[in-house]
């Protein structure tokens, strides 16, 4: 039976991989793009060993959570906690008069974070 209660929430806990990009619209609407990475692991069959594993993710914020991110100096490194939605899309083409789809998107948009994220540790 449908859930009326089901929610599109994911939860990132993770480092930024790289230094947030931030864009302006032409409306003044401010937009992040960040890279999160977080890790995986799992234990190998064959050889009991804990294999560990990177995984990247391309998150985007819109407006004030924008102007927040901004303002509280996260930077590559930083330890986050982000609350997100998942956004399905996908890119086409036409190619001899047909249209086909060329790229699947998978996009997180950010709709809340923890601004007490731990700041990148110096080297």
């Amino acid at each position: 039976m449908f859930d009326v209660n089901s929610k599109n929430y994911t939860l990132l806990v993770g480092n930024v991989g790289q230094e947030p990009d931030f864009t302006t619209l032409d409306g003044g609407r401010k937009v992040v793009n960040l890279n999160i990475c977080t890790n995986e692991g799992y234990k190998d069959e064959s050889t009991g060993e804990v294999v560990e594993k990177a995984v990247w993710h391309s998150v985007t914020a819109f407006g004030p959570l924008a102007d927040r991110i901004e303002k509280s100096g996260i930077k590559q490194g930083s330890r986050v906690m982000m609350e997100c939605r998942i956004n399905y899309s996908e890119r086409t083409k036409e190619v001899d008069g047909k249209t086909h789809i060329y790229h699947n998107c998978t996009l997180i948009v950010e709709s809340s974070m923890n601004l007490s994220a731990k700041p990148a540790v110096a080297a």
